[in-house]
């Protein structure tokens, strides 16, 4: 009986606990019904502004408590604080029915102009000589190329000039409550920036991020900060908002763990004969889906990715350029990899070549 009554009393517990982290996740108390007993003594008014709807608060409230034993008196004394980041929202949910301003269309070309500016390339090319013991060390972890490292750091803050005037905390809370798109995301990555702030990793009411809640030099999303973030400096904690060596080895264990193999060309630009037809190897999603022999016995490949294995996994991909020739590269794992970073194949080929242009 004993044993039973046990088993009862998880079941109830777990089942618990799942609804309060689902209510958390913006489904709603009121959807699922939980219990009265869920209620806090204090009133719920008081737990945080008034713009986030005190039922959601209450049970990302719990969350933090289950998951990651936080006392509501500390998350409150926070919460208090936040201001809605209504700029934020409008980038992140723009009005369906509010015209928009007609866009150029996307392009290769207009894409590595705003990139690879000179001003861009030549501080990239400084910073590789300023950082090259800290970019030397990456590279012998990790396997990443140091001009990589630094392309990535050029195109997303201009190597630590640009990272964003958005507190981070007010950006996330309010596109996580009140946003209208992915606000589960949103609210994951607030539950990881409390965890970074209770630990004292940075300080919640003052680090500034992007209108999305990336941080730092290598703009970070706080779940990213702890999953690939690393003390590259050595100086005992992960600091990616001050140090250019913890920003440069995070991104060189990001871009590892996301794939990168060492010494493995990342893309060429393919020059097409006129009978050569690339629809075969071309592909649209994040993935090398092809091999680098059935490659070569259709399309001759470049002579830097002669050495390579028959069986190397690449792909052949179409850069939009309008008015203009169809630009294809051939590319390998290294090049999505990038991807990762920024879902994006403009994105990718943006910081490979600046990449380029530093080395």
């Amino acid at each position: 009986m004993k044993t039973a009554t046990f088993r009862k009393a998880l079941e109830y517990n777990t089942q618990r606990r799942d609804l309060v982290c689902s209510a958390a996740l913006g489904l709603g108390l009121g959807s699922i019904g939980l219990a009265p007993s869920l209620a806090r003594a204090s009133p719920k008014q008081a737990l945080g502004p008034g713009w986030i709807d005190p039922d959601r608060l209450e049970a990302f409230f719990d969350l933090m408590r289950l998951r990651h034993g936080m006392e509501a008196d500390w998350l409150a004394a926070r919460f208090k604080l936040l201001e809605q980041q209504d700029r934020a929202l409008a980038l992140m949910n723009p009005p369906p029915d509010k015209p928009t301003a007609a866009r150029p269309p996307p392009s290769l070309s207009r894409q590595l102009a705003r990139n690879l500016d000179e001003r861009t390339v030549r501080e990239g090319r400084q910073l590789f000589a300023e950082q090259a013991l800290f970019l030397e060390r990456a590279e012998d972890l990790y396997g990443v190329p140091p001009e990589v490292v630094v392309g990535i750091l050029g195109v997303e803050t201009r190597y630590g000039r640009i990272t964003g005037r958005f507190r981070a905390m007010d950006t996330l809370a309010s596109l996580g409550f009140q946003g209208e798109r992915r606000r589960d995301f949103f609210l994951k990555e607030l539950e990881s920036l409390l965890v970074m702030g209770r630990r004292g990793d940075i300080d919640l009411l003052k680090s500034e991020g992007s209108f999305a809640g990336a941080l730092g030099i290598p703009q970070f999303m706080p779940s990213s900060w702890q999953a690939w973030g690393v003390d590259f400096d050595q100086d005992g904690r992960v600091d990616l908002i001050n140090s250019m060596a913890d920003a440069m080895g995070s991104v060189a264990n990001f871009l590892k763990s996301h794939g990168w193999q060492r010494g493995l060309p990342s893309f060429t630009p393919l020059s097409l004969r006129p009978r050569d037809d690339p629809s075969d190897f071309l592909v649209t999603r994040l993935v090398a889906e092809h091999r680098l022999g059935d490659i070569d016995r259709v399309i001759p490949i470049p002579k830097q990715w002669a050495g390579f294995p028959e069986t190397t996994p690449a792909s052949i991909i179409r850069l939009p350029e309008p008015n203009a020739a169809p630009v294809y590269w051939l590319v390998s794992e290294n090049f999505f990899a990038v991807t990762h970073y920024n879902r994006s194949y403009l994105y990718a080929a943006s910081v490979l070549s600046l990449a380029q242009a530093i080395a």
